[in-house]
């Protein structure tokens, strides 16, 4: 995987501990210090790049998105849907995060 980088790594210098051959969001230093840190009640993550252009030359990354946590109320409208299964109308709760849903052959 390393010899297929694009990059030089000489080239590449951390701006946190200043040494060369990677990069701040790979840094040991820097990933050991923000551990140290970190706490289990973040509800708010943004992770931006000093300079996005490392991260689009490097990864192929040319958008960053920031992330929230979202949190369902259990009063929320829930979504139903009827089918028709071996001649019988069945009432289905529509699962919008899934892709498809699978039902056993007999039930």
């Amino acid at each position: 995987m390393v010899k297929e980088c694009k990059t030089d790594q000489n080239k590449l210098k951390c701006r946190d501990c200043e040494k060369t051959g990677h990069l701040k969001k790979v840094c040991i230093a820097t990933l050991l210090a923000n551990k140290n840190r970190s706490t289990a009640d973040t509800n708010y993550i943004q992770d931006q790049p000093e300079d996005e252009s490392d991260m689009e030359e490097i990864f192929g990354v040319n958008k960053i998105f920031d992330i929230f946590e979202n949190r369902t109320n259990t009063d929320s409208k829930k979504f139903f849907a009827t089918v028709f299964i071996e001649g019988k109308h069945q009432k289905f709760e529509v699962d919008l995060g899934a892709g498809f849903t699978l039902l056993p052959e007999s039930s």
